[in-house]
């Protein structure tokens, strides 16, 4: 039986044979009684008691469920929970307000006159204060400071404010005394100073006590003697003067230097002039004359001073005229000149300009011309045109050619050498064979670890662009009740036919990787693949069979990426693309196969032409098998084994035994 333990409670039991009461929810103590007589104890907050056959617990009012109250006041609690008293005190009275309220009110302010209004570690220094309830009155009049002090002088501080008294200064006979004077480099201590008359400076007095000074102004009138002109160090040698006020008057007209000489020739210096007289010579009779640079004859020889002779030779001609020896020679022609053109350059006297290639060449008096024949280059008005037809003058003319409808110019420059090419935009996108009756073609049976390679012929009517070759598939996943694992490589290849032999252009490969145990699949393989970083791989699992078979199997086709790893280009042509497979397992044989997906196709062997047997048309002869395709089989052909994608293979070699044409597109992303 539980029993409530809050508020007034009421039970009753009608006790029959009663074996044994169990106590439940909150309890205290034991928990159940079994036979004999039961006893109701009430504690705590309870109050047990019957009133006729009924059993009556009833619990005290207040303490809403908590079992009593507990209080605590700083760091005492309460040793009853019946009754607390607030009492009053330190300016807080208590009151209580419709016996439910307690209130409480504080007269801090009015009971505060014995307490200290500014603070217990207020002080003062140098000012008298008085604190009390009515404020703080603090007086300062007496007080100018602890350092005050005065040279000749006295201060004096009060409530009337500060007065400074300056003592008069020291006089002797009325004048000061030890005043310092100093001037230039020199001071002293002075009761008088006088200012004294010096150098053109003149000072007076007033009346007022100012001081004057005037300064000298005609310095050049009485300064200096009239004859004192040009300073007094002036000095003159071999020569005549006269120096006044008037200025300087200079005589050299008998003067010619005390060291001027001649030989075999007279000097005569006077106020007409300077006269020379040669004597005759008759000492120097011949002189040695050099002849330097472009020279003729001897470089050196002797002339007689009696008589000089001037010889004319060559073009150059000689003669007397009026005095002077006149030396005359014809306009000189230029001697050979190193002219250079191309690689080849020659020392000439003469040069013709040669008229060629449209350019033309004149001479207008010493002015050398020349006039291209520039070339037109326009549109015709014949066959298919656009725009405006005609030509445009080469000389001065700009010449621009534009690529549209998909053709593409390009250009090479090497110096003043332009070579222009034309031909057409590559596409972007190709889909040889657009699905029709669609089959698959096995890759190679589960577990094969080698295996002929795959050859399809792609034929391109226009040049491409592309950076990968997307391939439609199906995969089926092969489980095992032995734990495997099992990896498929595929390489692919672009070739072209050199001769009857394909020749590979370009290849790669990916791989996929399976783990397995039972049907618990772990899938390694390409998730993405770019022209930049190639192929990205990712892990994959799976927990059954249907769930592999959803992710890589049979559930649908796959598209598998044939990147290259840059981007090609291939001109109009036909192309064959292989494929090849490579497979390898561990523990058992499980894992995944592989099949392409394309277009059901026809085996071309046994055919002929109408009137002759099939069977002369098989193989080589057939002449289908110019474009052949299918499984290379020769074991002529290069690194041919089975292991791995051969770089050449002869078509001689197809088997064009191929069921499908592969669903394949070239793409540029």
């Amino acid at each position: 039986m539980a029993l409530s333990e809050f508020g007034n409670i009421q039970a009753s039991q009608s006790v029959q044979m009663v074996q044994s009461i169990l106590l439940t929810g909150n309890t205290a103590g034991g928990t159940s009684i079994t036979g004999g007589d039961i006893y109701l104890s009430a504690a705590g907050n309870l109050t047990a008691s019957i009133t006729g056959s009924t059993i009556v617990l009833s619990a005290n009012a207040g303490g809403a469920g908590d079992g009593g109250n507990i209080l605590i006041a700083g760091t005492q609690t309460a040793g009853s929970t019946n009754s607390v008293l607030f009492s009053n005190q330190n300016g807080i009275t208590f009151g209580m307000s419709n016996s439910s309220v307690i209130t409480a009110s504080h007269n801090g302010i009015t009971q505060q006159s014995t307490q200290p209004a500014v603070g217990l570690n207020t002080a003062q220094t140098n000012v008298t204060w008085t604190v009390n309830s009515s404020g703080i009155s603090i007086n300062a009049a007496g007080y100018a400071g602890t350092g005050t002090s005065a040279t000749n002088a006295s201060v004096t501080l009060n409530s009337n404010g500060l007065a400074v008294s300056v003592a008069a200064p020291v006089t002797t006979n009325g004048l000061l005394s030890a005043i310092k004077v100093s001037a230039g480099t020199l001071s002293s201590n002075r009761s008088d100073v006088t200012f004294s008359n010096l150098n053109g400076v003149t000072f007076g007095l007033e009346t007022n006590g100012i001081v004057t000074a005037s300064v000298q102004t005609n310095y050049l009138t009485t300064a200096r003697a009239s004859n004192d002109g040009v300073g007094l160090n002036t000095a003159q040698t071999n020569v005549t003067w006269t120096v006044n006020s008037s200025g300087i008057s200079i005589n050299a007209a008998g003067y010619a230097g005390t060291g001027t000489s001649a030989t075999n020739a007279s000097v005569t210096l006077n106020s007409n002039g300077l006269a020379i007289s040669v004597a005759a010579g008759g000492g120097l009779t011949q002189l040695t004359a050099y002849a330097t640079s472009n020279t003729t004859n001897s470089s050196s020889g002797t002339i007689a001073l009696s008589n000089l002779i001037f010889k004319g030779q060559g073009a150059v001609s000689v003669g007397v005229s009026n005095g002077s020896v006149v030396i005359d020679a014809p306009n000189a022609a230029a001697g050979n000149v190193t002219f250079s053109a191309g690689s080849t350059n020659a020392a000439l006297a003469n040069v013709s300009f040669a008229n060629s290639n449209n350019l033309s060449f004149g001479l207008s008096g010493s002015t050398i011309t020349a006039s291209f024949n520039a070339i037109n280059v326009g549109v015709s008005t014949f066959g298919n045109t656009a725009g405006t037809t005609g030509t445009v003058a080469g000389a001065g003319g700009q010449i621009v050619f534009v690529g549209e409808d998909g053709i593409r110019m390009s250009q090479s420059i090497n110096g003043n050498s332009i070579t222009l090419t034309v031909d057409k935009q590559p596409i972007k996108t190709h889909i040889p064979y657009y699905p029709a009756s669609t089959g698959v073609q096995t890759l190679g049976a589960q577990g094969v670890t080698s295996a002929s390679a795959w050859y399809f012929p792609v034929l391109l009517l226009e040049p491409i662009e592309f950076n990968q070759l997307e391939q439609l598939m199906t995969a089926s996943v092969v489980s095992s009740s032995v734990a495997f694992s099992h990896t498929v490589t595929h390489q692919f290849g672009l070739f072209s036919n050199n001769a009857g032999t394909l020749s590979l252009i370009s290849s790669s490969s990916y791989s996929v990787g399976l783990t397995g145990s039972s049907v618990s699949f772990t899938i390694n393989c390409p998730a993405s693949y770019r022209t930049a970083g190639g192929y990205t791989y990712s892990n994959f699992n799976a927990t059954t069979t249907a769930q592999a078979q959803s992710l890589f199997g049979t559930a649908g086709n796959r598209i598998m990426s044939f990147g290259f790893g840059n981007t090609m280009s291939m001109s109009e042509g036909i192309y064959w693309v292989g494929i090849h497979q490579r497979q390898s397992s561990s523990s058992a044989n499980g894992g995944m196969a592989f099949a392409l997906g394309g277009n059901v196709m026809a085996a071309p062997v046994s055919a002929g032409g109408l009137g002759s047997s099939t069977a002369a048309y098989t193989g080589t002869a057939n002449t289908l098998v110019k474009i052949p395709w299918g499984v290379a089989t020769s074991t002529g052909s290069a690194a041919y084994g089975g292991s791995q994608l051969p770089s050449a293979v002869n078509i001689t070699a197809m088997g064009m035994t191929a069921t499908v044409m592969p669903m394949m597109t070239f793409i540029s992303r």
